[in-house]
């Protein structure tokens, strides 16, 4: 199961940190001070600064986007210069997914470009390819690979190579739209089920993310390894919030400290509602209680007995003593044996266990996690975590690290993000102690409260 959306959280959080803006009044600068917009055209004939701002983090930087039309499609660029390179001779310059128009709204598009006037902060960075069909009241003509009868673009957002947008019907309901521009065409147009209400946050879309609410809600996509959008998360606006995967479901509100004493938030098994575009329907996304009640566990194990033996075979070498509430996938079944897939195919172990050690199913819902407590601080820094986070290709924080057995040599077996299997010294990790689950912390909820 994947990381949690703290992840995104902590990792936009850490960007806008990293980013502070200049002053106001750096802020509100003519178009032709300081900004290179002169340059920028000249440099791209047929292209017109619809936007420019101006940020500070170790030096004054430019940013600036760009518009022209051709081919009968609005194109997009979006530049960064510093403010000691006002000739363009190393400014950053990235080619967003155009948006298709009509021969009409291709023709009304280059019009408004021509007798475009630039203000300073006249858009938002955002969304200005959406506020400017907006403005030229040119959303009717806009991506008609994304509408069919009846049917109106509402919001229309450029990211990188992903064209995403909501599409309305004449009774006003709502359907998320994507598509993937390969450099010469777009691909299959991904298209939710219509629903009365969805709003798309143009500040948090990615090419890999993107952040809708409902009426009741809201959801977090991304675009995962195999190429598929997949939802991750789902927040009804009564506070309760839960992360989805292929895996299975995490509640987050009692997970997001949960990242060393145990998985007791974790539910292992494959949701029976659609978590995948097209098949996502956010009208239908159930509540958390709803949702657990909807998993299917078929295909799951964990460990039901204190010290159960891993070994390598039936009957083989001893691999570790583990904790219960270690959770792997069933491969095979052998008489009194059950071999677990523990961790990811590529980076996990597979093990075998007695059967009468494991629980199966909806019954690993029953064992309470007793992996050991540790002080997850203590390993920020070591060659421990280094070499973790090399493997996983993951920022240390962002992921969940749990003491989940023994090895005949007297080494911790560690699971990283569900994902990775290695082992560790007890010198490495440092004092354990008990397990401890949250919801008998007080300390932990008064703090959180406070």
């Amino acid at each position: 199961m994947k990381r949690l959306m703290l992840v995104w959280v902590m990792m936009i959080c850490l960007s806008i940190g990293f980013c502070i803006p200049a002053s106001a009044a750096d802020l509100d600068v003519a178009p032709g001070d300081v900004v290179f917009v002169d340059t920028a055209e000249a440099l791209y004939p047929g292209f017109r600064v619809v936007y420019v701002s101006r940020y500070r983090s170790d030096a004054l930087y430019v940013e600036m986007r760009l518009l022209g039309v051709s081919d009968g499609m609005l194109r997009i660029l979006s530049l960064e210069a510093g403010a000691d390179d006002p000739e363009g001779r190393g400014w950053d310059v990235r080619t967003g997914a155009p948006i298709p128009l009509t021969d009409e709204g291709a023709e009304r598009a280059a019009e408004a470009l021509r007798g475009f006037r630039l203000s300073p902060m006249r858009y938002h960075d955002d969304s200005f390819e959406n506020e400017f069909l907006e403005e030229h009241h040119l959303m009717g003509e806009a991506a008609p690979l994304f509408t069919g009868e009846g049917e109106t673009p509402v919001c229309l957002c450029s990211r990188g190579g992903l064209l995403l947008g909501l599409v309305a019907d004449g009774e006003g309901k709502r359907s998320l739209r994507l598509s993937h521009w390969d450099g010469t065409a777009y691909g299959d147009v991904l298209a939710s089920p219509m629903q009365p209400k969805l709003y798309l946050s143009t500040l948090h879309a990615a090419e890999d993310f993107l952040e809708l609410y409902s009426g009741t809600a809201e959801f977090t996509l991304s675009l995962g390894v195999s190429g598929a959008w997949q939802l991750t998360s789902c927040s009804p606006f009564d506070g309760e919030r839960y992360t989805v995967s292929t895996d299975g479901i995490v509640e987050d509100e009692l997970s997001k400290f949960d990242i060393t004493t145990g998985n007791d938030a974790y539910h292992y098994g494959l949701p029976s509602f659609g978590i995948t575009m097209p098949d996502i329907d956010f009208a239908a996304v159930p509540p958390l209680e709803e949702a657990l009640l909807r998993l299917d566990a078929d295909g799951w194990a964990c460990v039901k007995t204190e010290g159960a033996v891993m070994y390598d075979a039936p009957d083989g070498e001893v691999l570790a003593e583990c904790f219960r509430r270690l959770p792997g996938r069933v491969l095979a079944r052998d008489g009194v044996w059950t071999q677990l897939q523990i961790g990811s195919e590529p980076l996990g172990l597979k093990g075998w266990f007695r059967t009468a050690d494991l629980a199966f199913g909806k019954e690993t819902e029953n064992v309470i996690c007793d992996f050991p407590n540790y002080d997850f601080d203590a390993l920020e820094g070591t060659a421990l975590a280094e070499e973790i986070c090399r493997q996983l290709d993951a920022e240390y924080w962002f992921f969940p690290l749990w003491l989940v057995g023994k090895t005949p040599a007297g080494d911790w077996l560690l699971l990283a993000d569900d994902t990775l299997v290695c082992t560790a010294s007890p010198e490495a990790i440092g004092e354990t102690g008990p397990a401890t689950h949250l919801w008998e912390d007080e300390e932990l909820w008064e703090d959180e409260e406070e």
